[in-house]
């Protein structure tokens, strides 16, 4: 089998990562196998991937914004404010 770019025997790594040695033989045949479409798709591919890439960071920076606009209204709310009327009862005792 091919030496990953990782140093290392299966046990060595194994033992280091916690992974199951059976787990490191499965991903580096999975790497093996995969890699020669990465170079087969050539530059069309490469080009439709990029545009898939953008059209999906764009909803993930839609969410996060959405998130954002949610975390700060309810951090709003959860801002304690004294209430008025204690406030005034308390200037009344002056």
């Amino acid at each position: 089998m091919p030496q990953s770019p990782v140093d290392g025997t299966v046990a060595e790594l194994s033992s280091r990562y916690g992974v199951h040695a059976s787990q490191i033989h499965a991903w580096t045949r999975t790497l093996i196998e995969g890699v020669g479409s990465l170079f087969a798709r050539g530059r069309a591919g490469a080009s439709e991937g990029a545009a898939a890439d953008e059209a999906h960071l764009a909803k993930l920076y839609e969410k996060i914004g959405e998130l954002t606009i949610e975390r700060d209204f309810f951090a709003k709310g959860l801002v304690h404010e004294p209430d008025r009327a204690a406030v005034a009862g308390r200037q009344d005792r002056r």
